[in-house]
């Protein structure tokens, strides 16, 4: 018995350490992969283009706050760049969907993006924020912040992690909050409090996809691609559980707070729903989201 119980372990060693080769490996081809780079490179130029500055906050908070800031993300980046492969692939998908959002409307005619600065990256885990019925005078903008993945998560994983955050916002009563906010329009400057998070995510095959169709220039391809679908359905569904977790949870004012973008992303989602998602359909990353909102509701408290 004791031989098979140390052969067993021996076994399970075995078996850990090659799947951990074989991901090491696979981030390694990853990251080395001329497509990926120049995406990461371009990633971060729109970033560099369109993320707010926080020296634009200097009458707000002064421009000591501003620096004790910049040291906090200077620390919080040095754990984040241990990520590797899926911070380059959650750059590349986010500089992806806030330019797609601009250019070929996959949020709608009337949404745009903010690119978050970096603080309310790294300390408040919001990537960008979508602004809808920016081109409605007529009705207020609508902020909804957005939280990005690329990983195939399992349990524990880095999905899981950030529904229990957006499940203890609403238990708290105290949704996200961007220190350094600047509407599309201008309007507004400042802290924006009370918005509502959701988690964006799809597997890295289809962000090499996306990637290579983004830096070869394949603006038609892109406009069209199913990914857009996936992402406004992952949008809808966890706005809806939040919505009735918020309800359950008899948190009525957080409940409006996730209703009101959900009516829109329905709106936009209808427009786009008989979009074939060919091999999308098999996409884990989406699929961990969507088994996760399953068990939200049972795990409340």
């Amino acid at each position: 018995m004791g031989f098979n119980s140390f052969e067993d372990r021996l076994n399970a060693n075995i078996d850990r350490n090659r799947e951990a080769k074989k991901r090491e490996d696979s981030a390694h081809i990853f990251e080395t992969s001329p497509i990926i780079r120049a995406a990461y490179q371009k990633a971060h130029k729109v970033f560099a283009e369109d993320s707010i500055k926080p020296e634009e906050f200097e009458d707000i908070y002064g421009e000591d706050i501003i620096k004790r800031d910049k040291e906090r993300v200077k620390e919080l980046k040095t754990k984040f760049f241990e990520a590797g492969s899926a911070k380059i692939a959650a750059d590349i998908l986010e500089a992806i969907i806030l330019e797609q959002t601009e250019l070929a409307d996959w949020f709608g005619p009337n949404a745009t993006t903010v690119k978050t600065n970096e603080f309310d990256d790294y300390v408040n885990g919001v990537d960008g924020v979508f602004e809808f019925n920016v081109n409605n005078p007529e009705r207020p903008a609508s902020h909804m912040a957005l939280a990005f993945d690329a990983t195939f998560a399992t349990k524990d994983g880095p999905i899981e992690k950030k529904m229990n955050r957006i499940r203890d916002e609403i238990n708290r009563g105290q949704l996200a909050t961007i220190k350094y906010f600047r509407s599309s329009d201008r309007r507004f400057h400042g802290k924006l409090s009370g918005v509502p998070r959701v988690i964006v995510g799809l597997e890295k095959d289809t962000i090499v996809e996306l990637a290579r169709l983004w830096v070869m220039g394949e603006k038609k391809a892109l406009a069209e691609h199913p990914a857009q679908r996936m992402i406004l359905e992952q949008v809808k569904r966890q706005l809806q559980t939040f919505t009735e977790y918020a309800f359950n949870a008899n948190r009525k004012d957080l409940e409006r707070a996730f209703a009101e973008p959900l009516a829109i992303v329905r709106e936009i989602y209808a427009q786009k729903k008989d979009i074939p998602l060919g091999k999308l359909a098999h996409d884990r990353v989406n699929a961990e989201i969507l088994a996760r909102l399953d068990g939200f509701e049972r795990r409340r408290r």
